[in-house]
């Protein structure tokens, strides 16, 4: 049976007697939760509000093989009378992923910033062809997709492929594709910023032995600091100060924050280079450091 412009199939084709058969199944649960979030992803970077979902319409043997259409729900009343974009807007989503399935298969990471604006150039001229409308894909969302494709394509197996086919054709999924949070960091830092100030940190996890992060509370979450006050740390470790998780320091950090196009601190990296108070959590008591 041929495809319409607004079905896709996903297909695995793995070697008979394939060992944890589970992760061939697994792997095609994932694949499709991945298309989902694609969907959304790509169908709401239009000056829109759109919920999707997904549609199961053909399972096929032989393979384990799967077809499937793009389905809107909750559609806002200004589009309503648009029927033309309603109608074609599946049709580019199907057209959108295969595009990056395309984009993935002929590499086996994203290199640097300009890859990633290729894909998403490729996206935009999709969009004004299909649907004469321009498209707004955050980046951070986008990659995070990716990650998750690749994260999913893992589990596959050596002797095993997984294939996007649509209208437009078929493409193998890149199982050695790899996409990691430390590299969507890197992609995403447009600036640097970098401030010093006196700042209270509850221990958490000291490191009693080597020169490894420490875990602290600050502002209602868990942060990672590089101690860089060696003298204090020395005497931390050699038993001559008493600190116990729930103490807390009043210390000079340094805090780099990775800053993305949007203005948004992607990431801060933490160093205390200062010790200037201990404070005991049970008795109140301040030790100073100056």
């Amino acid at each position: 049976m041929n495809l319409s412009n607004e079905s896709y199939e996903l297909k695995i084709n793995y070697q008979e007697n394939t060992i944890n058969p589970e992760k061939i199944f697994s792997t095609m649960s994932q694949l499709i939760c991945n298309m989902k979030e694609l969907d959304n992803l790509l169908i709401n970077s239009f000056p829109v509000s759109i919920k999707t979902d997904v549609v199961l319409e053909n399972i096929e043997v032989g393979s384990l093989k799967a077809r499937f259409r793009t389905v809107l729900e909750a559609i806002p009343d200004e589009l309503l009378a648009d029927f033309s974009f309603t109608k074609l807007i599946g049709h580019f989503s199907v057209k959108a992923k295969h595009k990056i399935i395309e984009h993935l298969s002929k590499k086996d990471t994203i290199e640097n910033k300009a890859h990633i604006e290729n894909i998403k150039n490729d996206l935009q001229q999709l969009a004004k062809q299909n649907l004469q409308r321009n498209i707004s894909i955050p980046q951070k969302e986008l990659l995070l997709n990716l990650s998750k494709i690749s994260t999913t394509m893992q589990e596959i197996g050596n002797q095993n492929t997984a294939i996007y086919i649509s209208s437009s054709g078929s493409t193998a999924i890149n199982k050695n594709f790899h996409l990691s949070i430390s590299q969507i960091e890197e992609l995403l830092i447009q600036e640097v910023k970098t401030i010093k100030s006196d700042i209270v940190l509850q221990v958490k996890k000291p490191d009693y032995l080597g020169s490894s992060m420490w875990e602290f509370y600050y502002e209602n979450h868990v942060i990672h600091v590089k101690i860089k006050d060696t003298n204090w740390l020395k005497k931390f470790q050699d038993g001559e100060i008493d600190l116990r998780p729930g103490d807390s320091l009043n210390a000079k950090v340094e805090i780099e924050m990775l800053i993305d196009e949007n203005g948004t601190s992607i990431k801060e990296n933490y160093m205390l280079l200062k010790v200037n108070k201990i404070l005991k959590k049970y008795i109140g008591e301040q030790i100073s450091f100056f």
